[in-house]
């Protein structure tokens, strides 16, 4: 018996904000993940993601790149 793939999900960096808010407000992961349906290993990621830049970036584009 095969089990079915998921489709890849996007999520708005607001979105990841907001679950990354409710860690740091106490929210236990697993908690979150089985409310949000969402991988441990996701929300881990986007927890390093946060702490690393205060915020979630988005790819620089070619104007940004240039100002540098």
């Amino acid at each position: 018996m095969m089990t079915k793939r998921r489709k890849p999900r996007f999520y708005t960096d607001e979105f990841k904000q907001q679950l990354v808010q409710l860690y740091h407000n106490g929210k236990r992961k697993c908690d979150i993940c089985r409310e949000y349906d969402i991988a441990t290993s996701l929300l881990d990621k986007w927890l390093k993601q946060s702490a690393a830049s205060g915020f979630f970036t988005k790819k620089i584009t070619i104007l940004q790149k240039s100002r540098k």
